[in-house]
């Protein structure tokens, strides 16, 4: 019996000063690179536990602290500064962009004869179609109109039963460039009537009408979300946006949703299920006539060659005390537990305030700790120490604290497990910085898109976009048709952003341009269709002369410098 009471106490001081080099549990031989090695076919390794405000609420936590938060269903880990949500990202594109690309072989698209959709709120916003269309819009366009037009463009911007057009314009006093717009309206060009809830008005920027005007809604991607009305036209957004009540849009550079990676349960079944902490000690306790020089501290040693140290019960749980109650209590909360049921597994439980009590595992854990106070601390080095793991097993982790972030080993190369900030999501992100954050290279490498594996369009490294080309030599070049808006009046009229081909089919109309430095570079073709000359405002002429009007039966095109309106044809 006294053997047995000895035996007992000396386990207990083992698992509270515990110096070994590395812990195996369910394999008697641990891998020598990893501190810690798990060993199951049948069984995950459960991490703490804990809601938001609890993980948030964890005093002074380490770097590389890793808990599971059941409010939103995932992984954190503490990087020195903030808490941190884990996604693996060992390929793709990058939020902060990438270098090294190929424009040949790295491409965002398919390999296959599927069409590439972007969601918001997880409606379908556009695609890059098989085909090779690139398609804005929620419906697509009919076939028997591409038919009626005689033409196969690259570029469609369709919605139901409502004209599309495109429009160029650019503001001086505004601090913005030339950008491609997308307007949208429940009824015609000529005739236009408030934009429709819920209906998607294309991608790369895009305005509603609110009764009056066209009004900047949101753009790359976007739908109309909510009721518009006068001065009000919210949307769901992608990149720029429009808030509700609002006519100025701000850059975003971002999908807006919830953002989270859900995995659908706040008490999963996994590798590692923590809820508590683990502590090792040092200290001797020694097999074998090898003298071991350390402090008076204890320690469970076997200097014996392949000899192990064995705990067993019979059906019972093997259970470790650390509160002591005074010299002769036998502790009243386990820190640890070993149990048989289920197959054999270990309990932790650990909370700050010393309350933490092991009971049974999870009967799919091998290893099951609990805490709502405490994470577990994964091994920490630099990338140089990383890299110089002999042979590292498949599965090793470790938190690489050069690059701040977390390594398993594949059995190849190392892939980092990296927060959902290091790429973009196929269901969108949220959180990003319109600032760093952005789609494309981060070096003198052109950014191509693809589907079915051909490229569709192609942003090159000197800032050229072609859309069915490889080469683009101009700022917007398409290898396709394009449109541009047309409308027809016989009344007097002020042209606007919303304007380009402007045509004067009867009375008696004078056509007003606006103020040349708040629409600089933009173009408008006036037709006159009658027989006498149209009024119009002001504009210097071939010969440098300030003149005005449209001859009779015949058709002029002028541009704005920014200070001036000019004829160029």
């Amino acid at each position: 019996m006294k053997l047995r009471l000895t035996i007992y106490f000396l386990f207990i001081f083992f698992f509270q000063k515990l110096t070994a080099q590395n812990v195996g549990i369910n394999n008697p031989a641990p891998a020598a690179s990893a501190l810690l090695d798990l060993t199951s076919t049948s069984k995950g390794l459960l991490t703490p536990r804990m809601t938001t405000t609890q993980r948030l609420a964890i005093s002074l936590p380490a770097t590389g602290l890793l808990v599971y938060d059941t409010t939103l269903n995932t992984f954190f880990y503490f990087n020195g500064t903030v808490w941190i949500s884990l996604l693996n990202t060992s390929a793709g594109w990058g939020l902060t962009g990438n270098a090294g690309t190929n424009a040949v072989a790295n491409f965002l698209g398919t390999t296959d004869s599927v069409d590439v959709t972007v969601r918001t709120n997880n409606i379908d916003k556009f695609k890059f179609k098989a085909d090779g269309r690139f398609e804005i819009g929620k419906k697509g366009i009919n076939p028997s109109y591409l038919s009626a037009l005689g033409v196969s463009p690259m570029l469609i911007v369709a919605s139901e039963n409502q004209d599309n057009n495109i429009i160029f314009q650019a503001s001086n006093n505004s601090g913005n460039p030339a950008s491609l717009y997308f307007g949208y309206s429940g009824g015609k060009t000529t005739v236009p009537t408030l934009a429709n809830p819920g209906s998607e008005t294309g991608n790369i920027f895009f305005s509603g009408y609110d009764g009056t005007k066209y009004v900047p809604a949101v753009g790359i991607s976007a739908s109309i979300d909510g009721i518009p009305g006068l001065n009000d036209m919210p949307g769901r957004l992608e990149f720029l946006t429009t808030s509700d009540g609002s006519i100025s849009p701000s850059t975003r550079m971002t999908i807006l949703n919830n953002g989270a990676i859900g995995v659908g349960t706040t008490a999963p079944f996994t590798k590692l299920d923590i809820n508590g902490g683990l502590s090792v000690r040092a200290g001797v306790i020694q097999r074998g006539a090898t003298q071991i020089n350390v402090t008076t501290d204890l320690g469970l040693y076997s200097q014996t060659a392949a000899s192990p140290i064995r705990l067993a019960t019979n059906n019972a749980p093997i259970k470790f005390y650390t509160d002591q109650g005074g010299l002769n209590s036998a502790g009243t909360n386990a820190t640890m537990a070993v149990d048989n049921a289920n197959g054999g597994a270990v309990k932790i439980a650990s909370e700050t305030s010393g309350l933490g009590n092991a009971s049974v595992p999870d009967a799919k854990a091998a290893l099951d700790i609990e805490s709502t106070t405490k994470g577990l601390l994964i091994p920490r080095m630099t990338s140089i120490q990383r890299l110089a793991i002999a042979s590292p097993p498949v599965g090793l982790l470790v938190y690489d604290t050069s690059l701040d972030m977390f390594f398993y080993f594949n059995g190849t190369v190392w892939v980092k497990l990296s927060n959902n900030l290091s790429g973009w999501n196929l269901s969108g992100n949220a959180g990003s910085s319109a600032a760093t954050n952005f789609l494309g290279t981060t070096d003198n490498t052109d950014f191509v898109t693809r589907t079915n594996n051909t490229e569709k369009m192609r942003l090159t490294a000197t800032g050229n976009l072609g859309v069915n080309t490889a080469t683009p030599v101009s700022r917007l070049e398409t290898a396709g048709s394009l449109g541009t808006a047309i409308a027809t009046t016989n009344i007097s009229l002020t042209l606007d952003a919303d304007d380009h081909t402007v045509i004067i089919t009867g009375g008696t109309p004078t056509i007003t341009f606006p103020s040349p430095g708040a629409a600089a570079r933009r173009e408008y073709i006036l037709v006159n269709q009658t027989s006498t000359v149209r009024a119009t405002s002001t504009y210097i002429n071939f010969s440098g002369v300030v003149t005005s009007g449209i001859p009779a039966n015949s058709s002029i095109t002028i541009q704005s410098n920014g200070s001036s309106w000019f004829r160029i044809q």
